[in-house]
Protein backbone atom coordinates (compact mmCIF):
# COMPACT_ATOMS: atom_id res chain seq x y z
CA UNK A 1 0.00 0.00 0.00
CA UNK A 2 1.30 3.34 -0.81
CA UNK A 3 1.70 5.93 1.42
CA UNK A 4 1.85 10.02 1.80
CA UNK A 5 4.07 11.38 3.99
CA UNK A 6 3.41 14.77 6.25
CA UNK A 7 6.25 15.74 8.69
CA UNK A 8 4.30 16.95 12.03
CA UNK A 9 5.97 19.97 14.07
CA UNK A 10 8.19 20.96 15.86
CA UNK A 11 7.60 24.33 13.31
CA UNK A 12 5.75 23.67 10.85
CA UNK A 13 3.65 21.14 8.93
CA UNK A 14 5.49 20.11 5.47
CA UNK A 15 3.35 17.65 2.86
CA UNK A 16 1.97 17.77 -0.11
CA UNK A 17 0.14 20.43 0.03
CA UNK A 18 0.40 23.72 1.56
CA UNK A 19 -1.78 24.77 4.85
CA UNK A 20 -2.33 28.38 6.14
CA UNK A 21 1.15 29.32 8.35
CA UNK A 22 -1.45 31.12 11.04
CA UNK A 23 -3.69 27.41 11.34
CA UNK A 24 -0.15 25.89 11.51
CA UNK A 25 0.60 28.19 14.28
CA UNK A 26 -2.60 27.91 16.21
CA UNK A 27 -2.68 24.04 15.83
CA UNK A 28 1.55 23.57 17.24
CA UNK A 29 1.46 26.25 19.92
CA UNK A 30 -1.93 24.50 21.56
CA UNK A 31 -0.92 21.35 20.91
CA UNK A 32 -1.25 20.17 25.00
CA UNK A 33 -4.64 21.95 24.90
CA UNK A 34 -8.02 21.15 24.66
CA UNK A 35 -9.19 23.89 23.07
CA UNK A 36 -7.91 27.01 21.04
CA UNK A 37 -9.47 30.37 19.50
CA UNK A 38 -9.29 30.29 15.43
CA UNK A 39 -11.04 33.42 14.01
CA UNK A 40 -12.24 34.39 17.49
CA UNK A 41 -13.69 31.28 17.69
CA UNK A 42 -13.19 28.16 19.70
CA UNK A 43 -12.33 25.07 17.99
CA UNK A 44 -11.05 21.79 19.62
CA UNK A 45 -7.41 20.11 19.67
CA UNK A 46 -8.56 17.15 17.84
CA UNK A 47 -10.93 18.60 15.47
CA UNK A 48 -8.20 21.23 14.19
CA UNK A 49 -5.05 18.84 13.88
CA UNK A 50 -7.68 16.88 11.73
CA UNK A 51 -8.38 19.52 9.16
CA UNK A 52 -4.51 20.16 9.67
CA UNK A 53 -3.81 16.83 8.26
CA UNK A 54 -6.63 16.86 5.55
CA UNK A 55 -5.49 19.75 4.12
CA UNK A 56 -1.63 18.77 3.98
CA UNK A 57 -2.62 15.20 2.59
CA UNK A 58 -5.24 16.06 0.34
CA UNK A 59 -7.13 12.83 -1.11
CA UNK A 60 -4.34 9.94 0.10
CA UNK A 61 -4.52 7.45 -2.25
CA UNK A 62 -2.99 4.87 0.27
CA UNK A 63 -2.20 5.30 4.05
CA UNK A 64 -0.57 8.32 5.49
CA UNK A 65 2.69 8.07 7.19
CA UNK A 66 3.59 10.82 9.60
CA UNK A 67 6.99 11.87 11.11
CA UNK A 68 6.69 13.73 14.69
CA UNK A 69 9.80 15.13 16.21
CA UNK A 70 11.39 12.75 18.69
CA UNK A 71 11.30 14.65 21.70
CA UNK A 72 7.33 15.02 21.53
CA UNK A 73 5.65 13.53 24.19
CA UNK A 74 3.17 10.46 23.77
CA UNK A 75 0.36 12.87 24.68
CA UNK A 76 1.53 14.70 21.46
CA UNK A 77 2.06 11.31 19.09
CA UNK A 78 -1.13 10.37 20.35
CA UNK A 79 -3.29 13.18 19.52
CA UNK A 80 -1.61 13.61 15.72
CA UNK A 81 -2.77 9.66 15.27
CA UNK A 82 -6.36 10.24 16.58
CA UNK A 83 -6.47 13.24 14.14
CA UNK A 84 -4.68 11.28 11.26
CA UNK A 85 -7.21 8.05 11.92
CA UNK A 86 -9.94 10.27 10.65
CA UNK A 87 -8.73 9.86 7.52
CA UNK A 88 -6.92 6.28 7.30
CA UNK A 89 -7.71 3.37 8.77
CA UNK A 90 -3.86 2.20 10.43
CA UNK A 91 -1.99 6.02 10.25
CA UNK A 92 1.93 5.45 10.63
CA UNK A 93 3.81 7.40 12.69
CA UNK A 94 7.79 7.28 12.99
CA UNK A 95 10.27 9.36 15.17
CA UNK A 96 11.95 12.15 13.26
CA UNK A 97 14.87 10.99 14.74
CA UNK A 98 14.66 7.59 13.52
CA UNK A 99 14.06 8.50 9.97
CA UNK A 100 17.27 10.13 9.75
CA UNK A 101 19.40 7.42 11.68
CA UNK A 102 22.41 5.29 9.80
CA UNK A 103 23.90 2.74 11.80
CA UNK A 104 26.92 4.67 13.03
CA UNK A 105 25.60 7.85 12.72
CA UNK A 106 24.52 10.82 15.94
CA UNK A 107 21.47 12.37 15.29
CA UNK A 108 21.32 15.40 16.65
CA UNK A 109 17.83 17.21 17.00
CA UNK A 110 17.44 21.22 17.03
CA UNK A 111 14.31 21.91 19.25
CA UNK A 112 13.32 24.91 20.27
CA UNK A 113 14.06 25.29 23.84
CA UNK A 114 17.06 22.87 23.79
CA UNK A 115 19.30 20.54 21.93
CA UNK A 116 19.07 15.92 21.67
CA UNK A 117 21.85 14.05 20.54
CA UNK A 118 21.41 10.38 19.85
CA UNK A 119 24.75 8.17 19.66
CA UNK A 120 23.88 4.31 18.29
CA UNK A 121 24.51 2.91 21.60
CA UNK A 122 24.90 5.88 23.81
CA UNK A 123 22.71 7.67 26.64
CA UNK A 124 20.83 10.55 25.10
CA UNK A 125 22.62 14.28 25.98
CA UNK A 126 19.75 16.82 26.25
CA UNK A 127 21.39 20.30 26.15
CA UNK A 128 19.53 23.64 26.84
CA UNK A 129 19.54 26.26 24.64
CA UNK A 130 20.91 29.18 27.07
CA UNK A 131 23.15 31.58 25.87
CA UNK A 132 24.93 32.67 22.52
CA UNK A 133 24.73 30.28 19.63
CA UNK A 134 28.30 29.40 20.03
CA UNK A 135 28.20 28.12 23.17
CA UNK A 136 25.09 25.85 22.86
CA UNK A 137 26.97 24.15 19.72
CA UNK A 138 30.06 24.23 21.56
CA UNK A 139 28.49 21.99 24.72
CA UNK A 140 26.31 19.99 21.90
CA UNK A 141 29.84 19.00 20.47
CA UNK A 142 31.19 17.32 23.34
CA UNK A 143 28.19 15.04 23.33
CA UNK A 144 29.03 13.96 20.09
CA UNK A 145 31.23 10.67 20.85
CA UNK A 146 33.26 8.96 18.33
CA UNK A 147 34.14 9.94 14.85
CA UNK A 148 31.28 8.50 12.50
CA UNK A 149 29.35 10.23 10.66
CA UNK A 150 26.35 13.38 12.52
CA UNK A 151 22.97 14.10 11.13
CA UNK A 152 22.19 17.94 12.47
CA UNK A 153 18.17 18.54 12.04
CA UNK A 154 16.93 21.87 11.89
CA UNK A 155 13.66 22.03 11.44
CA UNK A 156 11.99 24.79 9.77
CA UNK A 157 10.30 27.45 12.14
CA UNK A 158 12.52 26.60 14.75
CA UNK A 159 14.28 30.00 15.57
CA UNK A 160 18.06 29.81 15.73
CA UNK A 161 17.81 26.30 14.52
CA UNK A 162 19.75 26.70 11.30
CA UNK A 163 22.30 29.05 12.86
CA UNK A 164 22.83 26.47 16.02
CA UNK A 165 23.31 23.78 12.93
CA UNK A 166 25.96 25.65 10.87
CA UNK A 167 27.99 26.60 13.91
CA UNK A 168 28.09 22.74 15.81
CA UNK A 169 28.94 21.82 11.87
CA UNK A 170 32.31 24.08 12.06
CA UNK A 171 33.00 22.61 15.35
CA UNK A 172 32.87 19.02 14.43
CA UNK A 173 36.13 18.47 12.57
CA UNK A 174 37.18 15.04 11.26
CA UNK A 175 33.19 14.04 11.02
CA UNK A 176 31.37 13.58 7.82
CA UNK A 177 28.16 16.10 8.70
CA UNK A 178 25.18 16.74 7.31
CA UNK A 179 22.62 19.22 7.70
CA UNK A 180 18.84 18.26 7.06
CA UNK A 181 15.56 20.10 7.41
CA UNK A 182 11.70 19.40 6.98
CA UNK A 183 12.74 18.46 2.68
CA UNK A 184 14.97 16.53 3.41
CA UNK A 185 12.70 14.38 5.85
CA UNK A 186 9.93 14.49 3.33
CA UNK A 187 12.03 13.60 0.19
CA UNK A 188 14.06 10.60 2.42
CA UNK A 189 10.30 9.10 2.95
CA UNK A 190 8.83 9.76 -0.40
CA UNK A 191 5.90 7.48 -1.64
CA UNK A 192 6.55 4.49 0.87
CA UNK A 193 4.85 0.98 0.36
CA UNK A 194 3.28 0.38 3.97
CA UNK A 195 1.79 -3.11 4.88
CA UNK A 196 -1.79 -3.55 3.96
CA UNK A 197 -4.73 -2.52 6.64
CA UNK A 198 -5.18 -4.14 9.95
CA UNK A 199 -7.86 -4.26 11.57
CA UNK A 200 -8.22 -0.80 14.01
CA UNK A 201 -7.01 -1.25 17.90
CA UNK A 202 -6.74 1.06 20.71
CA UNK A 203 -3.74 -0.09 22.33
CA UNK A 204 -0.70 2.53 24.19
CA UNK A 205 1.18 5.10 22.29
CA UNK A 206 4.50 3.51 22.13
CA UNK A 207 2.88 -0.37 21.59
CA UNK A 208 1.84 1.33 18.13
CA UNK A 209 4.58 3.33 17.64
CA UNK A 210 7.12 0.55 18.56
CA UNK A 211 4.71 -1.94 16.79
CA UNK A 212 4.42 -0.13 13.22
CA UNK A 213 8.73 0.77 13.68
CA UNK A 214 9.44 -3.35 13.89
CA UNK A 215 7.07 -4.01 10.69
CA UNK A 216 8.57 -1.58 8.76
CA UNK A 217 12.29 -1.81 9.68
CA UNK A 218 13.41 -4.40 6.64
CA UNK A 219 11.48 -1.30 4.42
CA UNK A 220 12.66 1.54 6.11
CA UNK A 221 16.45 0.13 7.12
CA UNK A 222 15.78 1.42 10.74
CA UNK A 223 16.50 -1.85 12.50
CA UNK A 224 19.47 -3.93 11.70
CA UNK A 225 20.77 -7.20 13.21
CA UNK A 226 23.25 -6.72 15.78
CA UNK A 227 22.77 -3.42 16.58
CA UNK A 228 22.64 -1.88 20.41
CA UNK A 229 19.07 -1.44 21.02
CA UNK A 230 17.97 2.12 22.40
CA UNK A 231 15.92 2.21 25.44
CA UNK A 232 12.76 3.76 23.97
CA UNK A 233 12.61 7.46 25.96
CA UNK A 234 10.31 10.76 25.42
CA UNK A 235 10.51 14.24 26.90
CA UNK A 236 8.26 15.50 29.31
CA UNK A 237 7.43 19.17 29.31
CA UNK A 238 4.99 20.40 32.33
CA UNK A 239 5.50 24.48 32.88
CA UNK A 240 9.02 25.60 32.24
CA UNK A 241 10.91 21.81 32.99
CA UNK A 242 11.71 19.73 30.37
CA UNK A 243 12.74 15.95 31.63
CA UNK A 244 13.12 12.26 30.12
CA UNK A 245 11.31 10.04 30.93
CA UNK A 246 10.70 6.01 30.06
CA UNK A 247 8.91 6.04 26.32
CA UNK A 248 5.22 4.85 26.81
CA UNK A 249 4.97 5.44 30.50
CA UNK A 250 1.64 7.16 31.78
CA UNK A 251 1.38 11.10 32.95
CA UNK A 252 -0.92 12.32 35.87
CA UNK A 253 -1.24 15.61 36.97
CA UNK A 254 -1.79 15.20 41.15
CA UNK A 255 -3.16 18.37 43.30
CA UNK A 256 -5.17 16.71 45.55
CA UNK A 257 -3.76 14.47 48.61
CA UNK A 258 -0.83 14.71 50.73
CA UNK A 259 2.48 16.60 49.24
CA UNK A 260 2.78 19.22 46.88
CA UNK A 261 1.21 19.39 43.40
CA UNK A 262 3.31 17.38 41.27
CA UNK A 263 3.18 15.73 37.27
CA UNK A 264 3.61 12.06 37.95
CA UNK A 265 5.04 9.56 34.97
CA UNK A 266 4.10 5.91 36.29
CA UNK A 267 5.22 2.64 34.31
CA UNK A 268 1.84 1.13 32.76
CA UNK A 269 2.39 -2.55 33.92
CA UNK A 270 3.01 -1.34 37.69
CA UNK A 271 1.44 1.95 38.66
CA UNK A 272 3.55 2.57 42.02
CA UNK A 273 6.82 2.55 39.66
CA UNK A 274 7.12 6.22 39.01
CA UNK A 275 8.84 9.71 38.54
CA UNK A 276 7.41 12.47 40.04
CA UNK A 277 8.54 16.35 38.96
CA UNK A 278 7.51 19.41 40.86
CA UNK A 279 9.09 22.89 39.95
CA UNK A 280 9.42 26.65 41.73
CA UNK A 281 10.98 29.68 41.72
CA UNK A 282 14.27 29.38 42.69
CA UNK A 283 16.61 30.93 45.54
CA UNK A 284 19.24 32.88 45.71
CA UNK A 285 21.93 30.26 45.36
CA UNK A 286 21.86 26.30 46.67
CA UNK A 287 22.86 26.96 50.47
CA UNK A 288 19.84 29.48 50.74
CA UNK A 289 17.32 26.37 49.14
CA UNK A 290 19.23 24.23 51.46
CA UNK A 291 17.88 25.94 54.50
CA UNK A 292 14.35 27.05 53.01
CA UNK A 293 13.72 23.06 52.21
CA UNK A 294 15.07 22.45 56.11
CA UNK A 295 12.97 24.43 57.68
CA UNK A 296 10.21 23.28 55.74
CA UNK A 297 11.01 19.82 56.03
CA UNK A 298 10.61 20.41 59.80
CA UNK A 299 7.41 21.27 60.39
CA UNK A 300 6.29 18.41 58.49
CA UNK A 301 4.58 15.53 60.86
CA UNK A 302 7.75 13.39 62.74
CA UNK A 303 8.83 10.60 59.96
CA UNK A 304 7.54 11.91 56.73
CA UNK A 305 10.44 13.79 55.37
CA UNK A 306 13.83 12.14 56.99
CA UNK A 307 17.29 12.02 55.37
CA UNK A 308 17.85 15.56 54.23
CA UNK A 309 21.60 15.63 52.55
CA UNK A 310 22.89 18.80 51.10
CA UNK A 311 25.62 17.41 49.29
CA UNK A 312 24.57 14.34 47.51
CA UNK A 313 24.80 13.22 43.73
CA UNK A 314 22.48 11.84 41.56
CA UNK A 315 22.49 11.41 37.90
CA UNK A 316 25.51 13.25 37.30
CA UNK A 317 24.45 16.54 38.93
CA UNK A 318 24.87 17.81 43.15
CA UNK A 319 21.51 17.67 44.58
CA UNK A 320 19.74 18.30 48.05
CA UNK A 321 18.50 14.76 48.70
CA UNK A 322 15.77 13.32 51.29
CA UNK A 323 13.15 10.44 51.38
CA UNK A 324 9.49 11.28 51.57
CA UNK A 325 7.37 8.01 53.58
CA UNK A 326 3.49 7.91 53.47
CA UNK A 327 1.43 4.93 54.46
CA UNK A 328 1.68 3.34 50.65
CA UNK A 329 4.52 4.53 49.01
CA UNK A 330 8.29 5.90 49.67
CA UNK A 331 9.78 8.64 47.50
CA UNK A 332 13.23 9.41 46.90
CA UNK A 333 14.00 13.25 46.49
CA UNK A 334 16.63 15.10 44.59
CA UNK A 335 16.29 18.89 44.60
CA UNK A 336 18.36 21.15 42.44
CA UNK A 337 18.60 24.80 40.81
CA UNK A 338 18.57 25.56 36.66
CA UNK A 339 18.43 28.80 36.06
CA UNK A 340 15.67 30.61 38.00
CA UNK A 341 13.58 27.38 38.64
CA UNK A 342 14.00 24.92 41.31
CA UNK A 343 13.44 21.21 39.95
CA UNK A 344 12.15 18.40 42.28
CA UNK A 345 12.36 14.90 40.34
CA UNK A 346 11.05 12.17 43.25
CA UNK A 347 11.75 8.43 42.44
CA UNK A 348 9.13 6.11 43.20
CA UNK A 349 10.19 2.58 44.14
CA UNK A 350 7.67 -0.16 43.95
CA UNK A 351 7.94 -3.17 46.67
CA UNK A 352 8.31 -5.80 44.00
CA UNK A 353 11.98 -4.58 43.77
CA UNK A 354 11.46 -4.05 39.81
CA UNK A 355 14.08 -1.11 39.40
CA UNK A 356 13.80 2.22 38.12
CA UNK A 357 16.59 3.93 39.19
CA UNK A 358 17.82 4.73 35.53
CA UNK A 359 15.21 5.74 35.20
CA UNK A 360 15.14 8.09 37.62
CA UNK A 361 18.93 9.46 36.88
CA UNK A 362 17.98 9.69 33.81
CA UNK A 363 15.31 12.22 34.59
CA UNK A 364 17.47 14.34 36.96
CA UNK A 365 20.39 14.03 34.24
CA UNK A 366 18.25 15.44 31.40
CA UNK A 367 16.13 17.72 33.35
CA UNK A 368 16.50 21.49 32.39
CA UNK A 369 14.34 24.68 32.58
CA UNK A 370 13.71 27.33 29.84
CA UNK A 371 15.10 30.42 30.27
Amino acid sequence: MSATALVIGPGTVSGPNPVPADIVAAAIDAIDDDHVLVDERPVALDELWARVIAAAAGEPAGGLLLVCPGWWSEARVNRIRRAAGEHCEEPVILRRHDTLRSPAASVVEIAPEFVICRGSALPIAVTPRLGATARVAETVARDVIGAGPVVIDAPVGVAGAAEIAAALADMLHGHEVRIVDDATVVAALGERQLPGPVPRRRTSGWAVSAGVLLALGMLLGLARTGEPAERPVTLLTEGRVTVEIPAGWVVRRITEGAGSPRVQAFSPTEEVAAILLTQSVAGPNTAHTAAVLEAALALQPPGVFTGLRVDDHRGGRAVLSYVETRPDREIAWAVFLDGQVRIAIGCQQPSSGAEIRQHCDAAIRSAHAAP
